[in-house]
């Protein structure tokens, strides 16, 4: 998660979704990345830019994929779901102050 928020990895990424869909749009920073997801993407823009709901969905979805995969208790799922955005919170807590 923190490669995804403060590196230009989803820019990158951006960039190749439009390549492939034939449009042409100027970005480079993290910031022209939030603002042009949040204004054409809608809800789902705003799951991205937001590091606590991104890493909310992100790791409630890989422990589905592994309780499902290794035969794990589907309580686990909720445990991610809340542990992950709870560090992801506190380190960016530290990082802002």
């Amino acid at each position: 998660m923190i490669a995804w928020d403060y590196t230009t990895l989803k820019v990158k990424f951006l960039k190749i979704w439009l390549f492939l869909r034939g449009k042409k749009e100027e970005l480079y920073t993290p910031m022209d990345f939030d603002n042009y997801v949040g204004f054409h993407w809608g809800i789902l823009g705003e799951l991205l830019t937001c590091s606590i709901c991104f890493s909310h969905w992100v790791s409630g979805f890989t422990a589905f994929i592994l309780c499902f995969y290794f035969k794990l208790e589907y309580h686990m799922i909720l445990i991610a779901f809340f542990t992950y955005p709870a560090f992801i919170y506190t380190f960016n807590k530290k990082i802002i102050n």
